[in-house]
């Protein structure tokens, strides 16, 4: 009888020791598993940031790239100044809609606001270091407020007067900011 109960008593703290390694492999699983969550929600801000406008009621509408919109102007010109970049290095792209970024609109009743999302980081990070385009329409701002991850916000120049807002809700700001409703009756298409 004392045998068997040695040997239970063996065999109890193997199971628990047992027991202890999973549930440290389990812990070493999970925080792998975290990083790489970590690491998608990374590359995928322009839904967190879609999320964001949404919230604030905001609908998005994407850019159709046909050109000729006054509101859509900053990516048709650096869309032209890729297609030449593109041409330099010997790479025909002239029939392609997609050079690398896309642009939608978020607006509301009253407020409408662009945000361009670029194929990566990297990507959008090369755009602001060597186009001319870009460099022109940011001059004078600040780069944190106007990148986040992957994305661009561009603020028509009829909307400044809400240069604040815009930032607080593409960046996700903690403090909260009131828009202010324009003075001219303008509408998104313009």
């Amino acid at each position: 009888m004392r045998r068997f109960i040695c040997i239970f008593t063996i065999l109890l703290t193997s199971l628990t020791f047992i027991s202890c390694d999973e549930t440290i492999t389990t812990t070493e699983e999970t925080i792998t598993t975290t990083k790489e969550i970590t690491t998608q929600m990374v590359v995928d801000q322009f839904a967190l940031i879609s999320y964001y406008f949404d919230n604030e009621g905001f609908n998005r509408y994407q850019y159709n790239n046909e050109g000729l919109s006054v509101f859509f102007a900053l990516h048709d010109q650096l869309k032209a100044e890729e297609i030449l970049r593109l041409n330099s290095v010997g790479i025909s792209r002239e029939d392609s809609d997609y050079f690398g970024f896309t642009s939608y609109v978020f607006a509301n009743n009253i407020l409408g606001v662009i945000v361009m999302e670029f194929a990566s980081e990297n990507f959008l990070l090369e755009r602001l270091a060597e186009s001319v385009v870009l460099q022109e329409h940011f001059v004078g701002k600040d780069s944190a407020d106007y990148v986040n991850g992957n994305c661009l916000l561009v603020i028509p120049e009829n909307q400044m007067e809400n240069y604040d807002y815009y930032v607080s809700i593409f960046l996700n700001l903690e403090e909260s900011v009131d828009f202010i409703i324009p003075t001219e009756t303008t509408t998104v298409a313009d």
